[in-house]
């Protein structure tokens, strides 16, 4: 007889419902963010609009050109926020609420992109879930992200556990190999060396932020005809986006990392790597995950060579009781390859 898999119904666990308040958290926080933007932009271009009565002719068609971006900016700004909660803090609260999952188990006989879902076969039959990947952190999920390839353990026992968000769609939260051991969590005191290299990636980010914004400046003198005055505002306003944005995204991560005094160590087999890309200022950039102990863990930046069945060991910078992928990802290091 065919074998076929099995889908047996279990209560969330807790490490479901972390991974679910994160992502309903990180819906929540994103759409903060965007509020906060959107405002900014919003009030910086109806401040041009009204401020262009007050120019010479010539300069007003300027003024009202850079308004409207501004307030283009904002509506955008606005609608991503209304989306960023319907994909992520309501599906996330729904199967939370619900509070149970199914688990399929079976022989994994392949596994292919399908747009934003990834479609198991299992002893023949096709399973198509929508994937839940951090961005950095665990706190930062995003859900249903295109992929470009996918590596697991083809001709292994694998299982699946999946969440219903009321709306029909399924969300992968956890894949598992029963026949390999499981990760091993650990936690050390962090050194200062740990610290240096969980703020390099903020410094580069506060380069890349000061750069712009002084791009930005040189391109309203370069094209000019406001006078100094008007030039000085421009300048307090840009001087004040760079402030917000360093508030927001910056400083968070270098006041995080002075205040973490432990790295948290994850060390098992690769259960899953998945490539795709990833927003980096105007441009998309290569990023990938390893799945680590059931979870999708973010390791962009770091080496991405590592197979399905390599073991390897992550190691975060947080807190003394954090979870392993709460932090900031700090080392990745592959301690053997798999046979």
């Amino acid at each position: 007889m065919r074998a076929v898999p099995t889908l047996t119904p279990e209560p969330l666990s807790a490490t479901d419902r972390a991974v679910l308040r994160d992502w309903a958290r990180g819906g929540r926080r994103l759409a903060r963010v965007l509020a906060v933007v959107a405002s900014v932009a919003g009030l910086g271009g109806l401040w041009l609009v009204v401020h262009a009565f007050s120019l010479p002719p010539v300069e007003v068609l300027a003024a009202r050109a850079v308004a409207g971006a501004a307030l283009a900016t904002a509506a955008v700004l606005a609608w991503l926020r209304r989306r960023a909660r319907r994909e992520s803090a309501v599906p996330a609260m729904a199967a939370l609420a619900a509070g149970r999952k199914t688990v399929a188990q079976g022989r994994l006989d392949g596994v292919q992109v399908a747009g934003a879902r990834l479609r198991y076969r299992l002893d023949g039959a096709d399973f198509d879930l929508f994937n839940l990947l951090p961005d950095h952190g665990r706190s930062q999920l995003s859900a249903g992200r295109p992929l470009r390839e996918v590596l697991a353990p083809t001709a292994q026992t694998v299982a699946l556990h999946w969440v219903e968000d009321g709306q029909g769609r399924r969300w992968l939260i956890q894949l598992h190999v029963p026949a390999w051991a499981p990760a091993q969590p650990a936690s050390r005191p962090a050194a200062a060396a740990d610290r240096r290299a969980a703020g390099r990636q903020a410094f580069i980010a506060m380069g890349l932020l000061t750069l712009a914004i002084l791009a930005c400046f040189a391109l309203f003198s370069w094209f000019g005809g406001f006078e100094r005055r008007d030039m000085h505002a421009i300048g307090l306003l840009l001087a004040g986006v760079w402030a917000l944005l360093m508030a927001v995204i910056v400083l968070p991560t270098l006041l995080r990392a002075q205040r973490q005094t432990h790295v948290q160590v994850l060390r098992g087999p690769v259960v899953e790597r998945l490539r795709g890309r990833i927003s980096s200022g105007k441009t998309s950039v290569d990023a990938h995950w390893y799945r680590v102990g059931g979870l999708a863990q973010a390791a962009t930046g770091f080496d991405a060579t590592l197979r399905p069945g390599d073991e390897v060991q992550m190691e975060w910078l947080t807190r003394a009781h954090a979870p392993p992928g709460d932090g900031t990802l700090i080392r990745v290091q592959r301690i053997a390859a798999r046979h």
